[in-house]
């Protein structure tokens, strides 16, 4: 896969929701939610660049939940997952296992002669604190079920959700500015067509008028001949 790197504050790679499986040891039941994910570089608090990834829920504003993970965070990453790529090469691998969830997101069955793969929040696990969970990349086929990747990401704070919302806010105010000023723009054009159809219809009714009495006059004059040259017929 390609090598990202990027040096943006904030530089989105990947923001899509997808259906994901809720496991907890403390339900009996699973359930599964529609949850955004988004996969972003920053740059930290100590100017090194972050790997951010963040789950969220647009019907559900408090609900946060992220993990970063720097150049040196990665290494005990590496380690714990056994992970073969860099950290550059981190970011795009994450993201080609998102798709494949997408991609089988809404299959049930497993393939009897192959695997679909699931994203999982697990939480729940005495290895969690308060407020964190796994997410996990599950390949699910007839023989096992195989976790290729397992993040612990962990429940915004007060500061970090009013930080999300006032971002969320900007790029609604944004969103609304670029709507308003297209509306604007068409509304001009719109009235600018329909000003230059009224010169137009204007133009069309006088050119009807004049063609209207130059063939009524016309009319007249050929009706004027024609009775001459009947009375001269008859003399």
């Amino acid at each position: 896969m390609d090598t990202v790197v990027s040096s943006a504050p904030h530089s989105t790679l990947f923001s899509k929701n997808i259906y994901l499986r809720i496991v907890s040891n403390s339900q009996t039941e699973d359930k599964s939610r529609n949850i955004h994910v988004t996969v972003e570089f920053q740059t930290g608090s100590s100017l090194q660049t972050e790997l951010v990834i963040k789950l969220t829920d647009d019907d559900d504003p408090f609900f946060l939940y992220e993990v970063h993970i720097n150049a040196e965070d990665f290494k005990n990453l590496k380690q714990e997952e056994k992970i073969v790529v860099d950290f550059n090469a981190f970011p795009e691998h994450v993201i080609g296992y998102l798709k494949l969830c997408i991609r089988d997101q809404h299959i049930d069955v497993t393939p009897g002669n192959g695997s679909r793969y699931q994203l999982q929040v697990v939480s729940g696990e005495p290895q969690l604190t308060t407020g964190q969970v796994y997410l996990r990349v599950v390949e699910i086929s007839s023989f096992k079920h195989l976790t290729h990747l397992s993040l612990t990401f962990t429940s915004a704070n007060d500061y970090e959700i009013k930080s999300y919302l006032a971002r969320c806010l900007q790029l609604k105010k944004n969103e609304y500015n670029h709507l308003y000023n297209e509306y604007e723009r068409i509304k001009k054009e719109l009235e600018s067509t329909q000003t230059e159809l009224k010169e137009r219809n204007t133009n069309f009714e006088k050119l009807k008028l004049e063609w209207d009495s130059n063939t009524s006059s016309i009319i007249g004059k050929h009706m004027q001949e024609l009775a001459e040259e009947k009375e001269k017929a008859l003399q």
